[in-house]
């Protein structure tokens, strides 16, 4: 079954220390569509989700507690670019993952060279795991980064239960 998929993520983080402020989603997929916004209040201890179900015009609305600094799962891709990625070497922090938190570890899997629309790259492949989460034993996921002082994450695969995702860094500007 093929239909038309436009998801969009935007995400507010300090990038000194990692900790998200906002997490933004609009999910278009084919008659599903979704706004989500989460948003995480250290000064409470925690994190607001509103979710609005644009077709069918409801909205839900949840709370739950966070620790002292939590990630968003778009902002850990760069998080973990901001860290030292040696071979064998791992790292764990916890992700705001639809009005919950869950630990993440990252595994620095090794080295490999990537073709991408953007060019090729020497890359480090990076494997996040946890042991909690709705993806929990349902597949896969892997990043891919520079390896390089800047650690552009230049390809993310997904092995699913009902398939593969693949993204690709499409280009690099400098601003």
């Amino acid at each position: 079954m093929l239909f038309p998929v436009e998801d969009r993520y935007q995400s507010a983080f300090d990038t000194r220390t990692g900790c998200s402020a906002s997490f933004n989603k609009q999910i278009f997929e084919g008659r599903r569509k979704i706004n989500s916004d989460l948003s995480f209040n250290y000064a409470t201890g925690k994190q607001d989700q509103t979710e609005k179900n644009v077709v069918k015009g409801t909205v839900r609305q949840t709370e739950s507690p966070i620790p002292a600094c939590v990630t968003d799962s778009l902002s850990a891709i760069f998080y973990v670019a901001s860290q030292r990625l040696t071979d064998g070497t791992s790292f764990s922090f916890p992700l705001g993952d639809a009005a919950r938190t869950v630990p993440v570890t990252m595994k620095v899997m090794g080295h490999e060279e990537i073709k991408t629309p953007s060019g090729t790259y020497q890359t480090v492949r990076v494997q996040p795991t946890t042991d909690a989460s709705i993806v929990k034993n349902r597949g896969n996921i892997l990043i891919w980064y520079t390896d390089d002082a800047r650690h552009l994450p230049v390809q993310i695969r997904a092995f699913l239960f009902w398939g593969t995702i693949t993204f690709h860094l499409q280009s690099v500007e400098d601003r």
